[in-house]
């Protein structure tokens, strides 16, 4: 087994040991938590950015497909480092100013902002790419993306548009799971279509990252829906876990190309 995946199953059992002791902590819970995930987002975002780094570097192998690649690369780098700067936001309004749960604030801003280069790299990458995938897994993963906004409308977009939120929160309410089940709807067929065929494991992972954290925040708009959502949950343990993938993702993309071309 790789020593980089060997280290990220290691941290993913450490969050999770850390989040069940941590449950006794009181205040500090949430306060440690919030620190936790700065951490691990900006280590992410270190990843990403080495990733677009080494990517400039090789401009004696620069084609018209390696630069759609190229923006591919850029756009999830972005996304990191958007949610890296709303995990910060967050973390100023929870340990600074001492609100318990800063929903809705700028942090939102942050990262619903990331999920327009989200979108834009998930297209790009599937036009680059969508010669590999057969008709029968096109039909397959749309009828996939059907079930997932489906189920999402049915099961927590109706019960929020009937809240009595105030409708600024409202909206934030409404705009992530919306864009959650559309990113999980994409990021779904896009795995389904590309099994069996010569993609390498980098993508995998980063799109791995990219579902288990737009499920986790389908489950944080359930849990303030329901008030059982609290800061310092264990169902945070997703998104750290989505980190950790698209850090996987960027290292390996990142020793890829430090690879020697022929």
């Amino acid at each position: 087994m790789e020593r980089d995946l060997l280290v990220v199953l290691g941290l993913g059992g450490a969050f999770a040991v850390f989040y069940t002791v941590a449950q006794s902590w009181g205040w500090w819970l949430g306060t440690s938590t919030n620190i936790l995930f700065v951490l691990v987002s900006g280590m992410t975002a270190a990843f990403g950015l080495l990733v677009v780094r080494e990517d400039r570097k090789r401009v004696q192998s620069l084609t018209h497909l390696r630069l759609r690649l190229r923006r591919v690369h850029f756009g999830f780098f972005l996304v990191i480092l958007l949610w890296f700067l709303g995990e910060c936001t967050w973390t100023v309004y929870a340990v600074i100013l001492g609100v318990q749960v800063p929903y809705p604030s700028i942090a939102d801003v942050f990262y619903l902002a990331g999920y327009i280069p989200a979108f834009l790299s998930i297209l790009g990458f599937m036009r680059i790419f969508q010669r590999l995938v057969t008709p029968l897994k096109k039909i397959v993963s749309a009828l996939v993306g059907l079930l997932i906004l489906g189920v999402t409308a049915v099961f927590l977009l109706t019960p929020l548009s009937l809240s009595s939120s105030p409708v600024f929160v409202k909206a934030f309410d409404l705009a992530y799971p919306v864009m959650d089940a559309v990113l999980m709807a994409l990021v779904t067929t896009r795995l389904i279509a590309f099994i069996g065929t010569s993609l390498g494991r980098p993508w995998t992972w980063i799109f791995c990252g990219l579902l288990l954290y737009s499920f986790a925040d389908i489950m944080f708009s359930w849990g303030t829906l329901a008030g059982w959502y609290y800061s310092g949950h264990p169902i945070e343990l997703l998104w750290l876990y989505g980190y950790l993938a698209f850090a996987l993702g960027f290292n390996r993309q990142r020793a890829q190309f430090s690879e020697p071309t022929a």
